[in-house]
């Protein structure tokens, strides 16, 4: 587990982490930042559902008030998180349902690059920033009256530029089950609250659920370079 003293990298997570799940892409297939090149032609509705490597490890960040541990499995079985994660692996593509851009010129930018940068690097960061996207995780919800907290954060890319191949790709980065990323602006003692109760747990989503996730492809983050 990670803790709000320990720095998290994909670069540096160890190659067992994630023997359970497909093989990581670590070349061959090389994505660009579609947003910055007014690259249109890929479709979203198409777009390939990747996780990147690291990103189902949880991090406890106190000064931020923000963390994505997780109960155990017996406490978290049949609650509204455990439907949607369950949901998303079985169909993937749900992701990109529900996205809405993120501006990181406004006032809680700076705190969500932050928390951000305990998955990717500052490189990946600059080069991507107008393609990362916040998405509605409630899946469970069919008839969607009424957004729940979880949220996930992605990079929108394209690879193959220019071919026939053309395609692209959403990329999760960060999982968020308390909508902690990003406060609330009009209920911060909520938010509070729900951050002392995610403090409690313990669990990474790769501990709870592996079996889960290990059919979702896994990539490197150099794959964006």
């Amino acid at each position: 587990m990670l803790r709000s003293n320990q720095k998290f990298r994909v670069t540096i997570a160890k190659k067992s982490d994630d023997k359970t799940f497909k093989d990581a892409i670590s070349s061959g297939i090389k994505l660009v930042n579609k947003h910055q090149r007014n690259i249109l032609r890929a479709h979203n509705s198409d777009a390939e559902i990747a996780l990147l490597k690291g990103c189902l490890s949880s991090i406890d960040i106190e000064p931020l008030k923000f963390s994505n541990f997780l109960p155990g499995s017996l406490e978290i079985f049949g609650t509204k998180v455990d439907q949607d994660i369950k949901a998303f692996c079985e169909t993937p593509k749900l992701v990109n349902r529900k996205c809405s851009s993120i501006n990181f010129s406004w006032n809680s930018g700076d705190r969500i690059k932050q928390i951000l940068l305990k998955y990717i690097s500052e490189n990946c960061f600059e080069e991507y920033y107008d393609g990362i996207r916040e998405a509605d995780m409630d899946f469970s919800n069919s008839k969607f009256q009424s957004r729940e907290l979880f949220r996930a954060f992605i990079i929108s890319a394209v690879s193959d530029v220019n071919t026939d191949n053309e395609k692209n790709w959403f990329v999760v980065v960060l999982l968020d089950p308390y909508h902690l990323v990003i406060p609330t602006s009009n209920d911060k003692a909520e938010h509070i609250k729900r951050y002392k109760q995610a403090k409690k747990y313990e669990n990474s989503f790769r501990d709870i659920y592996k079996d889960e996730f290990k059919n979702i492809r896994i990539v490197d983050e150099e794959m964006f370079f």
